[in-house]
């Protein structure tokens, strides 16, 4: 068996500078955004009724993601994600492909 031998640990010099350590240890974390959800339920009881009516709603341009959340049912229409419309995720609400169909 070989043995790993590490280096000699190395001293690092720390300069001065003349922004004050204590202010920037106090600054919050910038949480990280959470994604916008859009619900989609043919029965009504979501924010839209088909697919294309949730892709209308986002802005164009927008920056932040976007979870379009289809519930379980048969949706017959074409939907169509313009270019200028990114980070938009489609996801069926059910754990079985076969209750969320886009036809």
């Amino acid at each position: 068996m070989r043995r790993l031998v590490l280096p000699p640990l190395i001293a690092l010099t720390a300069l001065a500078t003349d922004a004050p350590t204590a202010a920037l240890a106090a600054a919050p974390a910038a949480a990280a955004p959470r994604p916008r959800t859009i619900v989609v339920a043919a029965d009504g009881s979501g924010d839209h009724t088909n697919v294309q009516d949730a892709v209308n709603a986002v802005p164009s341009g927008n920056t932040r993601q976007v979870m379009i959340l289809v519930r379980k049912g048969t949706y017959k229409q074409q939907v169509v994600i313009p270019a200028d419309k990114p980070h938009i995720t489609l996801a069926g609400d059910t754990r079985d492909p076969r209750e969320v169909v886009l036809t």
